[in-house]
């Protein structure tokens, strides 16, 4: 197929997405800031597993950068700006883990087996998938890889580049961030 598999969620979608988690645990508070991380700056999932605590570090004397060890990688050599809109639900979350090393997963499992471990794919599309579905957006066409979707077609939306959203998404190949080009050229 020439489009995408997936949807991306409308911005209403996002925040009633957002809204349905209670941040008042550390489960909630671990969904609420991976998620919204993903929403804003469109990590995949295999983004969201291998990031550390130590990867959030200053980028400049004003902004904040999360250090990505992207798909087809070797190491955390691209980073992506977090706004405080991002970084204070990480932060929060961080302050109610125990104690933490640097280099202690950034989300980590909350389970008896694993507990403090990094998190798998499997479990961030996991999480991803039941906070969909508690907020009542239940579909097959709506998963963890349709919050990166968002995160781009929103930037396109709002008048992003076409080099800006390849920047944005990481994509090796303009050809992938093209697509978000045309989807938003035909919706309109």
């Amino acid at each position: 197929p020439r489009g995408f598999r997936r949807d991306a969620l409308t911005i209403p979608q996002i925040h009633k997405l957002l809204d349905s988690i209670d941040r008042s645990t550390l489960i909630g508070k671990r969904d609420y800031a991976m998620i919204n991380l993903m929403i804003r700056v469109g990590l995949r999932s295999i983004e969201v597993v291998r990031c550390r605590i130590s990867d959030i570090r200053p980028v400049s004397s004003s902004s904040i950068g999360l250090w990505v060890h992207g798909k087809g990688r070797d190491e955390a050599d691209e980073y992506v700006v977090i706004t405080e809109d991002c970084l204070n639900p990480i932060m929060e979350y961080i302050s109610s883990r125990p104690s933490l090393k640097q280099d202690a997963p950034l989300f980590a499992s909350l389970s008896d087996n694993s507990y403090g471990s990094g998190i798998s794919t499997c479990t961030v599309r996991r999480v991803v998938k039941e906070r969909l579905q508690a907020a009542g957006l239940k579909t097959p066409r709506i998963c963890s890889h349709s919050l990166r979707h968002s995160c781009l077609s929103i930037a396109v939306q709002n008048g992003a580049s076409i080099f800006d959203a390849q920047r944005l998404g990481r994509h090796q190949d303009i050809s992938t961030t093209q697509r978000y080009i045309h989807l938003n050229q035909r919706s309109q």
